[in-house]
């Protein structure tokens, strides 16, 4: 199949539709996150006029992988599919009780 466009996450962090975390601390670059939309961060109010609450941002994503890192070792443990494991579900998580 031939490619019609491609639009690389570098170029969308130029373009400001992505932020880089890694920029904060290079770990997160193997971790799950790399990048997050600069639409959910002003939305939910970690950006404002393109300054980003960098305790709040860190707080967050410190939350959703321990939330990743539980549901992981649950699959594990159990060794059975589990249908919450999801990154729908995260963002469920995420938005809802703003974890």
């Amino acid at each position: 199949m031939e490619v019609i466009y491609n639009y690389t996450s570098n170029q969308a962090v130029e373009d400001g539709i992505l932020f880089d975390i890694a920029k904060f601390n290079p770990a997160w670059k193997k971790s799950v996150f790399s990048h997050i939309t600069t639409n959910l961060l002003s939305t939910l109010g970690y950006m404002n006029e393109d300054v980003i609450n960098v305790p709040n941002l860190l707080d967050l994503l410190n939350q959703a992988n321990e939330i990743i890192s539980r549901k992981r070792l649950n699959y594990v443990t159990r060794r059975k599919v589990r249908k919450d494991f999801s990154a729908k579900y995260l963002m469920v998580q995420l938005l809802l009780y703003k974890v």
